[in-house]
């Protein structure tokens, strides 16, 4: 049996004050690393050394984030639910950066996802890449 707790109007609302304001500080928090993340998610990339995945982590370092960057087994996916870098076939293709963003009293977490764009026999001579933040 559940236990009734009485609990007073203003300290009610006191707490969902307190909820509203962190979830809005956290999405304040988020909005910048999307201004920041922004102009590298534009427009391909030609190269084998992941250029614009260290554009990006270098600009949120510049701009004072300490960034942990890691990667899950190789971190090549495809839509086949494999992790090998090719399955063959009309299959997409994707490399994933896991990032952590410790930011005031909180971590924000991220992923860089380099979408392959490049040709069926080599999918990632060219990539675009995209950036997520929760």
């Amino acid at each position: 049996m559940m236990k009734k707790i009485q609990i007073s109007e203003g300290k009610l609302n006191s707490i969902v004050r307190n909820a509203i304001n962190e979830a809005v500080a956290k999405k304040t928090i988020i909005n910048r690393l999307y201004r920041i993340v922004a102009p590298f998610t534009h427009g391909l990339y030609h190269d084998s050394t992941w250029q614009g995945v260290d554009e990006m982590v270098s600009a949120l370092r510049d701009a004072g984030y300490d960034v942990t960057v890691s990667v899950d087994n190789g971190g090549y996916r495809n839509s086949l639910g494999g992790n090998s870098l090719f399955a063959g076939g009309s299959v997409s293709y994707w490399k994933e950066y896991n990032l952590e963003i410790p930011v005031e009293d909180r971590v924000i977490y991220g992923r860089i996802c380099c979408h392959a764009a490049g040709t069926v026999e080599d999918p990632f001579s060219a990539y675009d890449q995209t950036c997520t933040f929760w």
